[in-house]
């Protein structure tokens, strides 16, 4: 994204829809991207390199 990134997106998504699911999906793995997203309610984590299978288990993960 050009204009924000993943952790400013989820932040408007917290202001604008409240607790709406959110799933990152980052090529960066830093652990400070990964601690400020989770700070602002983030629920769960998925690296761009994973698998489709991969991705379909995080969301069962964040549904349940």
């Amino acid at each position: 994204m050009t204009e924000m990134n993943g952790v400013e997106l989820l932040k408007e998504i917290r202001m604008n829809y409240g607790s709406l699911p959110v799933i990152i999906m980052t090529a960066y793995t830093e652990n400070s991207l990964l601690i400020e997203a989770f700070r602002n309610h983030c629920n769960g984590f998925i690296e761009k390199a994973s698998t489709l299978d991969q991705l379909m288990q995080e969301i069962k993960r964040v549904m349940e």
